[in-house]
């Protein structure tokens, strides 16, 4: 099989949910996963940034993320926003890594950082500004159901985010294996921000805890960083039910099943099959 052929087996979610596209089998997508699954992983580990993730060499990769770091707050933070308190800064974004993908209170970072919330406010537009980490605020809705109103954090490249927490351990031997493969797949979304008048992207969190990870242009997103057996997750059921979307999408290691009940469609799909 061709560098050209192999194309044809990675799918947008647009295409995921055209009636005309057929899925590729359950055997091919392990097949393929199995192919690709350590560049998935370093993906995962390194980011995308070019001279990052065009170099081979471990060592390389760290000290030019590090680099790309360093030059944002000496020159970035420094220069162009005039931030005084360069480690009180850093401190927010390495908590900020660490809870990524989890839900953002100024209150609970006031109380870590001692910080006021202000302060926390204009650092995290700074944040957004240079493309660092973004906010992304959830599903609004007139349903009497109590949702969460706190944004989740996202960061805009894992390598990044992993270079902050000083972390580069390989994803299989991760115990935030979850995260990271959110925030991979929330950088994938955010890269389909063509027209941004017509893109939508929120998350969907009842007080209850029920949550499914995002909503995206109408389509209902979860993720699982490993295989996944079995029916689809509660919450979406759940978030179907309270929302009226009728399309979601369950991304996992290798699995591939379409199902449709009345007028519901619900797909499994690999998410290092992407495109």
């Amino acid at each position: 099989m061709g560098r050209k052929d192999l194309r044809d087996y990675f799918f947008s979610i647009d295409d995921l949910f055209c009636k005309d596209s057929a899925l590729i089998s359950p055997q091919l997508a392990k097949i393929l996963t199995h192919d690709i699954q350590s560049y998935v992983d370093e993906y995962l580990i390194y980011g995308g940034y070019p001279g990052v993730a065009l170099n081979d060499d471990a060592i390389v990769k760290k000290r030019r993320i590090g680099a790309i770091f360093n030059d944002y707050v000496r020159k970035d933070l420094g220069t162009l926003f005039s931030v005084e308190h360069l480690n009180e800064f850093t401190r927010l974004v390495k908590l900020l890594a660490a809870r990524t993908g989890g839900l953002l209170t100024y209150s609970h970072l006031a109380v870590a950082l001692g910080l006021n919330h202000r302060t926390i406010g204009r650092y995290l537009d700074i944040l957004e500004a240079t493309f660092i980490s973004t906010r992304l605020f959830p599903y609004r809705t007139n349903i009497k159901k109590r949702l969460v109103k706190a944004p989740k954090i996202y960061f805009y490249d894992n390598g990044l985010r992993n270079m902050v927490l000083g972390n580069f351990t390989p994803f299989y031997n991760r115990t935030d294996q979850g995260a990271l493969t959110e925030n991979m797949v929330f950088q994938y979304l955010i890269g389909k921000m063509q027209v941004p008048e017509t893109f939508d992207l929120s998350f969907w969190k009842t007080s209850a805890g029920g949550e499914v990870d995002f909503i995206y242009n109408n389509i209902l997103i979860e993720v699982k960083s490993g295989g996944f057996a079995g029916n689809p997750p509660r919450a979406i059921l759940s978030c179907m039910t309270d929302t009226g979307i009728k399309k979601a999408l369950i991304l996992n290691k290798n699995r591939v099943e379409h199902l449709i009940s009345g007028d519901r469609e619900i797909i499994f799909f690999p998410y290092g099959l992407l495109k």
